[in-house]
């Protein structure tokens, strides 16, 4: 979510429209009758029931395979839709397709990349090191892995879980798990990611949502019209698919549901002001920059991540590559900034795609500019 202090203004040729397709009968060799559904008022019957999304998501089709078949390659490749991992809930029969709805996070309050430390000795408490490929930072808001150079990077997707229950914080809390492309460590290098955000208040009330952001615009969209549940099972990937133009898709599984439910891609256009870093991408926890501030860490206890891969002319394993590891600091103080453990990943994930998420403690507000 923020990584470091940024003045530029992105000019932005529009951002938030969702992927329009037509209706596609077998157009492509191999492919399964995919029926679609324009999201408007008065729209043929066919598809799904939908609702007009005359939204900053844009109006759009919603699709999905006739009959509840699986999504092939032939159907991606002739909706113009990078072709996702076999194991992305993307392929899968009975996915549930809705277009997105889309509005603007609250002012101030933004995902975006991490800040940083150097690479300091491990901290008493945080588990095993992790391979000897994954080079080490803190930082007081990411924690988990980035791809370290390889590449090019065109994609990038993960799954994770939410934890089922959340016992009532000091103070109110806040935490997103997403995936991403791109590092955001300077105004001309960005950062495209979706995930989900979890927040709990002190009097115990939960609020789940999923969101993406093209950073460093900071215009964070929250889809509102696709819940989030806690103890569900979620999905996002994002593709850079041409010179300022990238796809968002987002996929939930609710708790005692066998299928998924996803979103209608959404296609976000940049221009040419800021260019995706292809040598990076990362599947992270994080607690949101909310007015200025790094705030508590919602208890994330049981937050596992799965497939956090990296597409090339094939899909890679963050595990398989060299990559940074960040575990996230608590901050008191900005002496504190870098040094004590807060949130970390445990063991080694190796050659995999895996790896959970140690939770230490809530930690303290602390203004992003002092670290």
């Amino acid at each position: 979510m923020i990584r470091g202090c940024y003045t530029n203004v992105l000019r932005v040729a529009a951002i938030g429209t969702v992927l329009l397709v037509g209706s596609i009968s077998g157009a492509a060799a191999g492919a399964s009758p995919v029926i679609a559904k324009q999201a408007a008022a008065g729209s043929g019957a066919g598809g799904m029931n939908m609702t007009p999304a005359a939204t900053n998501c844009g109006n759009g089709v919603s699709y999905r395979p006739a009959r509840g078949q699986a999504m092939t390659a032939a159907d991606f490749a002739a909706l113009g839709i990078p072709v996702p991992s076999g194991r992305s809930p993307l392929t899968m029969p009975g996915t549930h397709w809705v277009v997105p709805q889309c509005a603007a996070m609250p002012a101030g309050k933004q995902p975006g990349g991490p800040s940083a430390g150097s690479a300091p000795a491990v901290p008493s408490g945080t588990g095993a090191r992790p391979a000897a490929s994954a080079q080490m930072q803190s930082s007081p808001n990411w924690t988990g892995f980035q791809s370290n150079g390889g590449g090019p990077y065109s994609q990038a997707f993960s799954e994770w879980t939410i934890p089922s229950s959340f016992p009532i914080p000091p103070g109110n809390t806040y935490e997103s798990s997403w995936a991403g492309l791109g590092s955001g460590n300077s105004a001309k290098d960005a950062l495209f990611q979706a995930g989900t955000e979890t927040d709990v208040t002190t009097s115990g009330v939960v609020s789940n949502f999923a969101w993406w952001e093209f950073y460093p615009m900071n215009a964070a969209q929250k889809i509102k019209n696709f819940p989030i549940r806690s103890g569900s099972v979620n999905y996002a990937q994002v593709s850079h698919t041409g010179y300022g133009k990238g796809l968002v898709q987002l996929c939930t599984q609710p708790p005692g549901q066998s299928s998924f439910t996803c979103i209608a891609p959404i296609t976000a256009l940049w221009g040419t002001a800021y260019a995706i870093g292809s040598s990076q991408f990362e599947c992270i926890a994080e607690r949101p920059l909310i007015g200025g501030y790094w705030n508590r860490l919602t208890n994330i206890t049981g937050v596992n991540f799965y497939d956090c891969s990296g597409y090339t002319n094939t899909w890679l394993a963050i595990g398989s590559i060299n990559r940074f590891y960040y575990y996230m600091a608590k901050t008191q103080t900005p002496s504190q900034c870098f040094t004590a453990p807060w949130a970390t990943q445990t063991g080694s994930i190796y050659n995999s795609g895996n790896f959970a998420i140690n939770w230490y403690g809530y930690g303290w507000p602390i203004l992003r500019s002092s670290c």
